[in-house]
């Protein structure tokens, strides 16, 4: 979870320790939303795939470190 919020959207829990319908519906807006945090995220996200893919692919820091 530590990174989902670092690179994405941070989700509340509410006073049950349940994230809530209207919680999920702000955050997703908020994703989706062509505003400065919206985008960040997105690009935070597409940085974090491409590292990822990085690593996977043949000679990439997960085959060599092993």
């Amino acid at each position: 979870m530590r990174y989902l919020v670092d690179i994405a959207i941070e989700v509340q829990r509410g006073s049950k320790g349940v994230v809530t319908k209207a919680e999920v519906t702000r955050a997703v807006k908020s994703l989706m939303s062509d505003s400065a945090a919206g985008r960040v995220t997105r690009n935070n996200i597409e940085k974090l795939r491409d590292l990822a893919l990085d690593a996977v692919s043949k000679g990439g820091f997960s085959a060599t470190k092993l």
